[in-house]
């Protein structure tokens, strides 16, 4: 589907999956991956909505059901093996929520493909934290249970 533009409505899906190809690879070292994952972050936070679960989030505004919607999300996300998280997220159009498919991505950088960051080096962590931590904590919190 093309827009007025003529781009793809699902353009930022397909620009974040290639900034996450860049940092694949480069990512087996901390000091080339840092900076590329950088340059990810801060398109995903520019482009991709923060969840209402966010730690930032306007708490009198947050419904309860939209707060356990993203848990839900991330508790889908803690059970899909390697395959099927890599196959769903490179989906076009997205079968994943557009809240979730940030995390998405950290998951398969971290957990597959084993991309050499330190959080402390990173300009867009603290933002990241602050958008889907909190979802992502509850969401391990209920997969584990």
């Amino acid at each position: 589907m093309l827009n007025e533009m003529g781009h793809s409505m699902f353009q930022k899906y397909v620009d974040a999956l290639t900034l996450m190809d860049q940092v694949i690879e480069v990512g087996q070292t901390e000091d080339a991956a840092t900076p590329v994952w950088d340059k990810l972050y801060t398109f995903v936070h520019a482009n991709f909505p923060a969840p209402k679960s966010a730690y930032n989030a306007d708490w009198d505004s947050v419904e309860t059901a939209e707060f356990e919607a993203d848990v839900e999300e991330m508790v889908v996300m803690f059970a899909k093996d390697r395959d099927t998280l890599e196959t769903e997220l490179r989906k076009i159009p997205p079968v994943i929520a557009e809240v979730a498919f940030p995390v998405y991505i950290a998951r398969h950088l971290l957990r597959d493909q084993r991309v050499a960051i330190n959080p402390s080096k990173l300009e867009t962590f603290t933002e990241f934290h602050n958008r889907y931590g909190y979802m992502i904590i509850n969401g391990a919190d209920q997969h584990r249970k």
